[in-house]
């Protein structure tokens, strides 16, 4: 594990683009606007990375999104989590969010004993009806 010291960015956009995540996660990181940032290592080869940052609409915790090589043979996502929570000094809980079709990392979580707190249901709309108020 190695603390990301902001000349690694291309390294990183290529280990974020084994994942869905939204591209505000890489913005966060380019902006420098992240706590912390932490890349997991097999040998030379970068194999995944934890993302934190606060946010104004919730204070009182802190976010984080994590990532991993589906080619790694390790659980670099389990390992991430469990070296902050063993080297950084957190005042605030860890919240993340995901989609429910990412199954591996719901385990993940509920192997980590963190809760869901909230499931938010996409509405289904009939775009013709809306498209017609248009024209």
């Amino acid at each position: 594990m190695k603390k990301y010291t902001g000349n690694q960015l291309n390294k990183v956009k290529d280990s974020m683009k084994y994942s869905y995540e939204e591209p505000f996660v890489l913005h966060i990181v380019e902006q420098q606007k992240y706590e912390f940032v932490y890349m997991a290592y097999e040998e030379e080869n970068l194999v995944g990375l934890i993302v934190t940052w606060k946010s104004k609409l919730h204070p009182n915790c802190l976010y984080f999104r994590v990532y991993g090589n589906p080619s790694s043979s390790q659980n670099v996502e389990l390992q991430l989590i469990q070296y902050v929570k063993q080297n950084e000094m957190l005042e605030l809980p860890l919240q993340t969010s995901l989609w429910e079709t990412t199954k591996k990392q719901m385990e993940l979580y509920e192997q980590l004993d963190l809760n869901i707190i909230r499931k938010t249901y996409m509405p289904k709309l009939d775009l013709d009806q809306h498209f017609q108020v248009l024209d």
